[in-house]
């Protein structure tokens, strides 16, 4: 990162930096998971999303559902 520019390498990490905290989860680490991805989140973003995240937490725990997320290609 300079000044305003990124790499791509640096938006690639980010990209699975930020999917691994969307989809990976238990029940029992969705909230933790959910808690970081807010804090990167813009604020004009955050209710809609916000709203998302609790239904999904929600239903993976009431099912006890788990999601793993694995990327094959980022390029």
């Amino acid at each position: 990162v300079e000044d305003n520019n990124v790499s791509k390498e640096y938006l690639d990490q980010s990209a699975i930096f930020f999917a691994q905290l969307m989809y990976n989860g238990t029940p029992a680490t969705i909230e933790g998971q959910q808690a970081e991805l807010r804090k990167y989140v813009a604020p004009e973003l955050y209710p809609a999303l916000d709203k998302e995240l609790r239904v999904t937490a929600v239903n993976m725990k009431n099912s006890n559902i788990s999601t793993y997320f694995t990327s094959m290609y980022v390029g």
